[in-house]
């Protein structure tokens, strides 16, 4: 497989994995997983408070980059070490060295002058009918942007004046979401964009379709993981559909490396394939403006499954004895089971349908955790 591609013509863009992903969820995952240790080694020594600070700020981005390693064959990565400097102490990219040590993950892409002419054209028309960014955010983003070294400062004129230097930032910070969502349209890809980035910009300029009615139709499976067992109001923003990251949390690994191989070893796990297809079977539907009424179906059985386990009485068993036909030929199994699992158990026994168990699993794990940034925190800082 190739691991790195060049873009000089349109039939070039045929050559690219099938995701776009913002270049700020790179690099949060990239700061994260340097770990406190990797980044006190940089000779332009950063604050610690004020990198984890842009690491928290952006818990939904490592979520984001987590569930890409896990669900998609490769990731491509546009002109990365253009927009931020090429590593903070030793000249390479410890992002893609950890994500390639086993396996061509992380694709590395370079645009070429006059491919990149065309999408920045159409990029800049749409910037300047963006409405100005909230003052609000402002000092946020501009905080963020140098926490994490952005450096990139595409040539962008307003009105034939270039404006103050935090108009130049915050005007780069807006153009490179609209340039990754050319790249998206020219390659028919998914965008994973930066959640502070989705939030700048209007529906209409940058809105998914899909990405609105996945997240009706996965509606109450959020509802569920957006509850708290103890009555504590979760603290920390996590996706509204099921992400990985509190399942893979759940392990307890030691390091932000040691979690990001679990990641890495999930992608060939058969559960984790069957998962891949039926979430592509959902987009492909959704993508086509409908929503089957057997995944909604089947998603609502999962949720009634993990209320189920979540709700009922612990104490009350039952002995069933069950026989399988065709699974285990001739056998016989009695097992007692607790009424709180016996729905979501008999979800997990149906042949072909592992993903289910899966996705249970994450929904519960995202329940579970009311502040993520705390064990992400103590990950991060032992490293």
């Amino acid at each position: 497989m190739e691991t790195e591609i060049r873009i000089e013509t349109s039939d070039d863009w045929k050559k690219i994995p099938k995701v776009v992903v913002d270049p700020m969820v790179f690099r949060t995952a990239d700061v994260f997983l340097r770990g406190l240790k990797g980044i006190e080694k940089s000779p332009d020594k950063k604050e610690p408070e004020q990198m984890w600070s842009a690491i928290r700020s952006n818990i939904g981005s490592l979520c984001a980059f987590f569930d890409a390693v896990i669900l998609e064959d490769r990731l491509p990565m546009y002109d990365y070490k253009i927009t931020f400097t090429p590593d903070l102490y030793h000249g390479k990219h410890t992002l893609v060295e950890l994500c390639n040590r086993d396996q061509p993950v992380l694709v590395s892409v370079t645009v070429g002058l006059e491919a990149y002419r065309v999408v920045k054209e159409a990029a800049i028309a749409a910037l300047v009918k963006l409405p100005p960014v909230p003052a609000g955010s402002t000092a946020d983003i501009l905080r963020e942007m140098s926490a994490f070294d952005w450096e990139w400062r595409p040539d962008l004129w307003r009105d034939e004046t270039r404006g103050s230097e935090n108009e130049q930032r915050l005007d780069a910070f807006r153009y490179g979401g609209l340039l990754f969502s050319g790249y998206s349209q020219l390659t028919g890809a998914d965008h994973i964009l930066q959640h502070k980035r989705a939030r700048l910009y209007l529906a209409a300029s940058l809105g998914s379709n899909r990405a609105n009615d996945e997240e009706a139709l996965f509606q109450e499976l959020a509802r569920i993981s957006g509850e708290s067992g103890n009555g504590l109001q979760p603290l920390c923003e996590l996706p509204q559909t099921p992400t990985f990251l509190p399942y893979l949390l759940k392990f307890d690994d030691e390091s932000p490396e040691e979690l990001l191989n679990r990641a890495l070893a999930l992608r060939n796990k058969s559960f984790v394939k069957e998962y891949r297809g039926w979430r592509q079977a959902i987009a492909s539907d959704l993508d086509k403006g409908r929503v089957s009424v057997k995944w909604e179906k089947e998603i609502n059985q999962i949720a009634a499954a993990i209320r189920k386990e979540l709700k009922a009485d612990k104490q009350c068993n039952v002995t069933l004895s069950l026989s399988y036909s065709g699974i285990v030929p001739e056998a016989q199994i009695e097992k007692e089971l607790n009424l709180a699992e016996t729905l979501g158990w008999f979800l997990r026994q149906l042949p072909g349908r592992r993903y289910r168990k899966l996705l249970m699993r994450m929904v519960i794990a995202q329940r579970e955790y009311t502040r993520v940034d705390k064990h992400l925190n103590k990950l991060w800082r032992a490293a």
